[in-house]
């Protein structure tokens, strides 16, 4: 029995950078069956947790709130109550401003454990990213955190001015709409108009970008920055101190690429991308389904032969076999064929090791590596999804085997929330497409790419993307993670620094 099941774990995200969430708070991702996650919390994060978790998306932007904060505790009081693990990842820490302490109660009050995991806040994080400190030896011995979107009726009055006017650095949390409201009151309670501020947007992320300015220029500033939110504003002398340093150097700094595999598929490239620098664009173009097999005639066998063709075919299979009280016991006899590597890699995370493996991760590669079955057993197990291709099997047939299609997952598209495609109409140096579903879904969506490099994993990606329009379109020569970041350095040429600020 799952010793975690049953309970509510308020797990802080971090400030933006996904490798800023703590360890425990990685642990808690990994084991649980159910995720309930804000709009703040890096989409990298998804990636680690279980193929089979439900992830459930409550973000709230302002003015725009996806689930009601009643109806989430009742969600994660549903999960929790029917024996699940349920991790509630909140942006930042859960206890500042993010109404961590509310879901607490609310499982309190139902009799449901619930463990708070701290996280980092972005009300130090993030200027500590642009190089301010919070604090600061001969400059700041007193440090506040403060928001004027408290949603409780209870804003920012005269007395909280004249306190917060009187520390030395303060961190206002959500203050863009306010933001005159915020420079003018700490006027009024005495604080000085030159004072030195900062707002830093999205930071401790690559696409960080702050305006350095005095309290009675910051809102003008910020407006001709087209500074965006999530940000941060400091004010206090320690902002004279801002130096642009969040951003990592490498050979992709400033370059914006687009990853749209599912995020379950994703998350080792997305790491390696951001190492160099780039700005990961997280846009899941299709979500895969795990199903039950229509039929259990797969269980019949004997099989010669189990191929897979994707990670997701091992993990539907996976899921399956442990859902008929089987384990890898039951494929004794059978030989195992991964089309690449990745697939390859996720057979050997399930204690299996694949018996053949092409070099060149196409199915016309793979099936050459099948000799003439003679005597042996010809019958062959084909885990696959809905959309799977005929180009295996049929080459399979050619040769003398009897493949039987197992269908362990459905491929289904996936819409692009607003945020994303906002991402996307901006400069975009790559996109990188994985399949044909891939390519027509992309050319469904309502943006211009211009002048972007398309990379497609492999000759058929590679058409559709042609059929679909697409220009600009390259293939690594090796495939998988490996070839395809060689492309990009080779093909994309290096940004002209970023801007320090305005």
């Amino acid at each position: 029995m799952n010793a975690l099941a049953g309970t509510i774990y308020l797990v802080g995200a971090g400030p933006g950078d996904p490798s800023l969430v703590t360890v425990r708070g990685a642990e808690l991702l990994a084991a649980a069956d159910v995720v309930v996650y804000d709009r703040l919390a890096a989409p990298e994060l998804l990636s680690t947790v279980r193929a089979d978790a439900e992830l459930i998306d409550v973000g709230k932007c302002p003015g725009d709130h996806t689930m009601p904060q009643e109806r989430i505790n009742q969600e994660l009081l549903r999960h929790a109550l029917a024996g699940r693990v349920v991790v509630r990842l909140k942006g930042g820490d859960p206890f500042i401003f993010g109404r961590g302490f509310e879901e607490l109660q609310a499982a309190r009050e139902a009799g449901v454990p619930c463990e708070v995991v701290p996280g980092v806040s972005s009300a130090v994080a993030v200027p500590a990213s642009a190089g301010i400190p919070a604090t600061c030896r001969g400059v700041a011995r007193t440090f506040a955190v403060a928001t004027p979107q408290t949603g409780t009726g209870m804003p920012l009055g005269e007395r909280d001015y004249a306190a917060l006017a009187g520390i030395d650095t303060v961190s206002f949390l959500m203050p863009l709409s306010e933001l005159r409201t915020l420079a003018a009151g700490l006027q009024r309670a005495g604080r000085n108009a030159d004072t030195p501020a900062a707002l830093i947007e999205r930071g401790t992320t690559p696409r960080q970008r702050q305006v350095l300015a005095t309290l009675g220029t910051i809102a003008d500033a910020a407006v001709k920055a087209t500074i965006c939110s999530p940000a941060v504003l400091v004010v206090g002398s320690v902002a004279a101190l801002a130096s642009y340093s969040a951003v990592a150097g490498g050979p992709l700094a400033g370059q914006s690429i687009v990853v749209t595999r599912p995020r379950t598929a994703s998350g080792e490239l997305t790491r390696r991308l951001r190492a160099l620098g780039a700005s990961v664009i997280d846009a899941p173009l299709i979500r895969i389904e795990y199903r039950d097999p229509p039929d259990t005639s797969w269980k019949r066998g004997p099989w010669g032969w189990v191929v897979f063709c994707s990670l997701h075919g091992v993990r539907g299979f996976w899921r399956a076999l442990r859902r008929e009280g089987l384990d890898a016991r039951w494929l004794a006899g059978a030989k195992i064929a991964a089309v690449g590597p990745k697939t390859a890699a996720e057979l050997r995370r399930c204690g299996l090791e694949p018996d053949l493996v092409p070099d060149e991760h196409r199915a016309a590669a793979l099936a050459r590596l099948f000799n003439d079955p003679g005597s042996g057993p010809s019958a062959l197990l084909f885990p696959c999804g809905t959309l799977a291709r005929e180009e295996l099997p049929e080459a399979l047939r050619a040769r003398g085997y009897s493949p039987h299609p197992m269908l362990v997952y459905d491929t289904l598209p996936a819409r692009l929330d607003d945020d994303t495609l906002a991402r996307l109409r901006t400069k975009v140096s790559a996109v990188l497409l994985y399949s044909p579903s891939a390519a027509q879904s992309l050319a469904a969506c309502p943006v211009d790419l211009g002048s972007a490099q398309v990379v497609c994993l492999g000759p058929t990606t590679a058409e559709a993307a042609r059929r679909a329009g697409f220009a600009n379109i390259a293939m690594p020569e090796v495939y998988g993670d490996d070839g395809v970041i060689g492309l990009l350095l080779q093909t994309i040429p290096p940004a002209r620094s970023l801007a320090h600020g305005v």
